[in-house]
């Protein structure tokens, strides 16, 4: 298996299964009991295995055959019972893996990873409270549970309530004191809050502080590059948003050869600098540089790994992205819509989140609101706090003169950055305007002046004739 000779392991387990099944017949009756008998529980771990292999090779037929019988000759294989759940999850059969969640709870096995499943599982049957509710149970239990204290954080960012995460860290740090400072996890973890809520400084500093931890370094890593490549959440490529310069040519800026080099120096203090994933990041950051050479060999990079894995998301979303900045739309239209095919999937949400958002500001370039609307529409019923979707939908809404709900969506979209983007800041109080509501409009650019004095199109644009509607006399005068 180290070696990924995959036909050799796996003959090697069923041979290992056969042998251990001739054992067990040899055994007297009355010590082949499931639970208590080493034969049985050693043929469990085998059994378990077995799935694991055929999981891992999409074929979850023979994966549910075998976690089956892992359970079936040790019922407190909490492990295989486990991954039955993760199973069903992926099958998205959430009644069997609550079950198994169940069961878990019941024998009082894995009981964190259990409740931790359980509550995704709530989510998904769109009961939010409850998940929280089990969350908050970890927690209380366990301040330190940081596994447990992402996940929640991943899952207030889908459902759009990060407002919500304060009182879990107030309610950690109270318990934990100073101590907390000192744990790997609580930096992580405050890192994701700031990155999810759009304050890239704020998150670059926490991760630094988590980034030479043996559990929770690898992530930060892989975080702390994410952020150097694409700080403010743009579409890469992109180019329907008035406030976006996505334009590439041959003469990359100094800020993008710095974002290179940061990058790359993160990327060779992975632990497995030859990743897949690794490749991925350099090749975005070889699209960073807005050189049309570096951009072709990202390109290749991307090319190279789809030969392998043909429906590989980060490399289709990759290459796409390549072919946009190389002003080559229909070859990215297409591998864009390869993706929308696939299903999607909680590894990699983030590069699905993007490949949509993508193909829908094709659509609005093209004049193809109602496709682009559906593909908006889908990324936010995976991540609500998606402030990109609700930015797009604002344009479509003010493309169309329907300036009340522009302002709606404009409005979220603000919220979510936590008022740190004068660009939408501007574009909510444009749309306050035309829809009449001048002292909404007026105070929003106050917000935008006040952070940004040297933004004055919206004092022109926007504040002097809102003021002017409503007979308000100007503070020059």
């Amino acid at each position: 298996m180290k070696n990924e000779k995959n036909k050799e392991s796996i003959n090697a387990l069923l041979k290992a299964r056969e042998y251990q099944l001739r054992v067990i017949a040899k055994e007297p009756i009355i010590t082949q009991q499931a639970d208590t008998s080493p034969s049985q529980k050693l043929l469990s771990s085998i059994c378990k295995d077995i799935a694991d292999f055929y999981a891992n090779e999409d074929n979850y037929d023979k994966a549910l055959l075998f976690y089956n019988e892992a359970i079936e000759r040790c019922s407190t294989n909490h492990k295989a019972i486990l991954d039955l759940a993760k199973l069903y999850m992926k099958e998205n059969d959430l009644l069997q893996a609550q079950t198994q969640c169940s069961l878990l709870l019941r024998l009082e096995l894995a009981t964190d990873e259990a409740t931790m499943l359980l509550a995704d599982i709530m989510l998904r049957k769109n009961s939010y409270s409850s998940a929280i509710f089990h969350f908050k149970y970890l927690l209380e239990k366990n301040p330190t549970h940081y596994v447990a204290f992402a996940q929640l954080l991943h899952m207030m960012r889908r459902c759009g309530k990060l407002d919500e995460a304060d009182s879990f860290f107030e309610m950690i740090g109270n318990k934990m004191s100073s101590k907390v400072e000192m744990d790997a996890g609580w930096h992580y973890c405050k890192g994701l809050f700031h990155r999810f809520t759009y304050n890239p400084n704020e998150a670059l500093k926490e991760f630094g502080y988590a980034r030479r931890d043996a559990e929770w370094g690898e992530k930060a890593l892989y975080n702390m590059i994410e952020i150097f490549l694409n700080p403010d959440e743009d579409t890469i490529g992109g180019e329907a948003l008035e406030n976006k310069n996505t334009s590439s040519d041959d003469r990359g800026t100094n800020t993008d050869l710095i974002v290179f080099y940061s990058a790359d120096k993160i990327i060779k203090a992975l632990p497995n600098p030859e990743s897949i994933k690794a490749q991925i990041y350099y090749a975005h950051a070889l699209l960073a540089t807005k050189q049309k050479k570096h951009i072709e060999e990202g390109l290749n990079i991307f090319m190279e790994i789809l030969k392998e894995k043909k429906e590989y998301v980060p490399a289709l979303y990759g290459l796409a992205t390549a072919y946009m900045l190389l002003k080559q739309p229909p070859r990215a239209r297409n591998q864009l819509k390869r993706v929308t095919k696939l299903e999607w999937n909680e590894e990699f949400c983030n590069e699905f989140e993007k490949c949509w958002l993508l193909l829908a500001d094709l659509y609005i370039k093209g004049g193809k609101f109602d496709l682009a609307t559906d593909l908006l529409k889908k990324v936010l019923s995976y991540n609500k706090s998606c402030f990109r979707a609700w930015e797009y939908m604002g344009f479509i809404m003010e493309k169309e003169a329907s300036y009340v709900d522009a302002a709606y969506h404009y409005e979220n979209a603000w919220k979510l950055v936590r008022e740190s983007n004068p660009a939408i800041g501007f574009k909510l109080a444009f749309n306050y305007m035309k829809a009449n509501k001048y002292v909404d409009a007026i105070n929003i650019c106050n917000k935008v002046l006040k952070a940004w004095p040297e933004y004055p199109k919206i004092q022109d644009e926007i504040l002097e004739k809102a003021r002017y509607a409503l007979k308000i006399p100007s503070p020059k005068e």
